[in-house]
């Protein structure tokens, strides 16, 4: 469908603020698709940090930004870029409405950790014992959103036990922040983050590795891979001259079942000690194991169920087995694509010691591909549950 124009409707206001109706018609058309709420901004400096994205819901929810930065004059009509997006729900968009809204934004977030109430994070009481939601008074320091236990006695508030708890970050931003991270099929890097979400860079840093950590496979949450799992490893690191071409690379594994989950490990080395570690943990003993011809993974496979590989030498890429199996490896290399991407085009330079946290983050996201980018923010933010991450471990 295409969107022709916006006609701002005149407004009681002075000339110096900006409120105004917006209302979309088909262009060529009178046909109008929606009236959507005021679009209000105090002043001009508040405007400054008003989202250029602006999305609202009416059925299929249609995405616009403006063409410019400049100011209209209130009763004018101006030109926008319009699309329509595919959204399923508007989880994912509801951070637009959240901006400085802090007790909607709580109540987000309540609902997604706590879809059947309150749960204490201490005892784990739900509805064996009463648990009570504590009203501040007037005046009162009592934090908004505290919760006491009934059964440990213990006060609590819904970022307790997650990796928000002890976060000074409006909650607000860190909705934005889980969305951003959760619909970035490349990633993004902690500087634009902090830009975006008008950020210290040094929080936006520690911010993006807590949603990382919350959403890695490190947790208790995964089982093991099953059916014909694919195993390749790459090289992340940067340049060096020929004789040390290696030496500042970093091995990454990825595991990845056929058109199923994945787990990807960094390892210090490709041997065949530490390809049977990461098999050990990561994959069933039942399962068909599909690699190249690096010699590590004969012996490694030994234990499952079927060990294929192709020959890339011979131009080898996918081979139709006589058990059936389509032995290749090529999920894992459009795996490393996108994770080699995020390496390229966003952060320019990863340490070794965070490694793992980036690559879980792109395995995570392939883990959910098949969600709309709001169910995405809602799954990370119901595995941030029981993870805490503190700047002390990160440094």
């Amino acid at each position: 469908m295409q969107v022709g124009f916006a006609n701002l409707a005149p407004s009681n206001q002075p000339i110096t603020l900006v409120q105004a109706t917006v209302s979309l018609f088909v262009e060529g058309t009178n046909e109008e698709i929606f009236d959507p709420d005021f679009l209000k901004m105090r002043s001009q400096e508040e405007a400054e940090h008003f989202p250029e994205e602006l999305i609202f819901e009416e059925g299929t929810e249609l995405g616009f930004a403006t063409t410019s930065k400049n100011w209209w004059p209130i009763g004018r009509s101006f030109p926008l870029r319009l699309h329509c997006n595919k959204f399923e729900t508007s989880l994912g968009h509801e951070w637009i409405r959240l901006n400085n809204e802090s007790v909607k934004a709580r109540e987000l977030l309540e609902s997604m950790l706590w879809p059947d109430g309150p749960v204490c994070p201490h005892c784990k009481n739900h509805k064996e014992k009463t648990i009570t939601k504590l009203q501040p008074k007037e005046g009162s320091k009592t934090r908004k959103g505290l919760y006491a236990c009934g059964a440990c006695r213990k006060q609590f508030t819904v970022t307790i036990g997650t990796v928000l708890e002890d976060s000074h970050i409006p909650i607000s931003k860190w909705l934005m922040a889980f969305f951003i991270l959760s619909s970035s099929k490349k990633s993004i890097s902690a500087l634009q983050l902090s830009r975006m979400l008008k950020l210290s860079y040094k929080a936006a840093w520690f911010m993006a590795h807590r949603i990382r950590f919350g959403v890695s496979q490190e947790m208790p949450l995964y089982r093991l891979l099953k059916g014909v799992v694919e195993v390749d490893e790459t090289f992340v690191g940067g340049k060096n001259d020929r004789k040390h071409k290696m030496s500042s690379k970093t091995p990454v594994m990825a595991l990845i079942e056929q058109d199923g989950q994945m787990r990807t490990r960094v390892v210090s080395s490709v041997s065949q000690n530490n390809i049977n570690n990461v098999l050990r943990d990561c994959v069933a003993t039942d399962a068909t194991i599909c690699t190249d011809e690096w010699p590590a993974y004969r012996k490694a496979a030994e234990n499952f169920k079927a060990h294929h590989t192709v020959n890339h030498s011979d131009y080898e890429y996918v081979v139709k087995m006589p058990d059936g199996v389509s032995a290749g490896v090529n999920h894992c290399e459009s795996f490393f694509s996108l994770l080699k991407r995020g390496v390229h085009g966003a952060w320019h330079s990863v340490s070794r010691e965070h490694l793992h946290r980036y690559a879980n983050e792109f395995a995570f996201r392939w883990n959910t591909r098949k969600l709309t980018d709001g169910e995405r923010m809602q799954t990370a933010i119901g595995m941030s549950a029981g993870a805490r991450l503190t700047y002390r471990q990160m440094i």
